[in-house]
């Protein structure tokens, strides 16, 4: 409905922020995409690539190469549906990776009230430069943001689905796995069935989306034969990655974050990356606990649960891309969940502090803010783990 009680109604400011948002992408990627930057993204162009080797007769998963295709042969299965021409190719991709975009944004919330279209423009500010870079290097975190927000609205009412989603997304990202542990417990109880068969149908949904996009569906594009051997090669891949990629200052691991404060020692970073896992584990652990035990996981916004689990993951992800920022997205959503009114005093004034200090490490990888302390560009601080940091500090914030 347009109005609701003679008020426009909330749900039309998040039509506002997708079409703004497509439209905004839209236009700078896949319309004038050769305007920016002044090169074809390398991360597509390496998906598109490992295309063109398969259809030569030549292996996809190559381990000698500086930046080698290393998703399954199913996402690998998925990438033969786009066209030869890599323009043809990127303007389909960048196009559905803004609308994955636009999904997120309008199941994320239920847009009961304007604060919560004022939370997710928020959110977008705070994401908007990861999102940039993601479709800047052409990488698939769209699909991933998308598809595990739809899974989220669907635990409740549709587990089974809920579950195939949840099995797909380690396929193109095995650290995605973990995505089915919220998943799975909110279809578990927010579902007042005997027996509890919202985590039945959930856990059958997750086999049939494993077996499903890890075996049948590179058998049905491959063949049999060949989808086992591309498997195999996939896995051999996987197993030799250079120890140099993860020290790559791009990368913003909470491990090897820690590793560099900890002065290169890998043994102090793992302790130190394992204590740090384990009380976050347990901070969102007791928030989603608190939020089945109350009932409110039904009726609450699905971000206010999700969104910290997702940029948790990209915490704990061994290879965390600076551009998975985008999952800021929702974010404020899940830390205005909390009742701050009700928050002892100094509690709330620490909040407040965490808050600055998430925004000031945010503010850091701005240009413009960085030249003002004689720093050209923000790359020069990643050694530092700025992002890591400003990733942990607004995680806590929802805890």
């Amino acid at each position: 409905m347009l109005l609701v009680r003679n008020k426009l109604n909330p749900i039309w400011g998040g039509i506002f922020l997708s079409v703004l948002s497509v439209v905004l992408l839209v236009v700078r990627y896949p319309v004038q995409f050769w305007k920016h930057a002044g090169a074809f993204p390398i991360d597509f162009w390496v998906y598109h690539h490992a295309t063109v080797r398969y259809f030569a007769g030549a292996s996809p998963y190559v381990t000698g190469d500086t930046s080698p295709f290393k998703y399954s042969p199913g996402a690998l299965a998925l990438m033969m549906a786009f066209p030869r021409n890599h323009v043809h190719a990127w303007y389909i991709y960048s196009t559905l990776s803004i609308l994955f975009l636009a999904l997120a944004i309008m199941t994320g919330s239920r847009f009961k009230s304007w604060k919560n279209v004022v939370l997710l423009l928020f959110g977008l500010f705070f994401c908007w430069k990861g999102v940039l870079e993601t479709l800047d290097y052409g990488q698939s975190e769209f699909f991933m943001l998308g598809l595990a927000t739809l899974a989220g609205v669907l635990a409740p009412r549709r587990p089974f689905v809920a579950g195939v989603i949840a099995g797909v997304l380690p396929w193109f990202k095995l650290p995605w796995a973990l995505i089915a542990l919220p998943v799975f417990v909110v279809a578990l109880y927010s579902r007042h069935e005997p027996r509890r068969r919202g985590g039945v149908r959930f856990v059958a949904g997750a086999f049939a989306g494993t077996f499903g996009f890890g075996a049948a569906l590179p058998a049905l594009v491959f063949g049999a034969e060949k989808a086992l051997v591309l498997s195999q090669q996939w896995v051999r891949l996987l197993r030799v990655q250079p120890e140099w990629l993860f020290m790559l200052d791009l990368n913003q691991s909470l491990w090897i974050t820690l590793q560099r404060w900890c002065g290169g020692s890998r043994w102090l970073g793992i302790t130190a990356g394992v204590a740090v896992t384990v009380l976050l584990t347990a901070g969102l652990a007791k928030r989603l606990a608190g939020f089945i035990r109350s009932g409110a996981v039904r009726r609450m916004d699905v971000f206010a649960w999700l969104a910290p689990w997702m940029l948790f993951m990209q915490l704990v992800n061994p290879l965390s891309w600076r551009w998975g920022s985008l999952f800021l997205l929702g974010i404020p959503v899940a830390a205005m969940e909390r009742n701050w009114k009700t928050m002892p005093t100094l509690k709330r004034r620490s909040m407040f502090l965490l808050a600055g200090v998430a925004v000031f490490f945010w503010l850091l990888q701005l240009n413009p803010v960085l030249q003002l302390f004689g720093i050209k560009h923000w790359s020069l601080l990643h050694g530092s783990g700025v992002i890591t940091v400003y990733w942990l500090a607004f995680l806590l914030l929802c805890l």
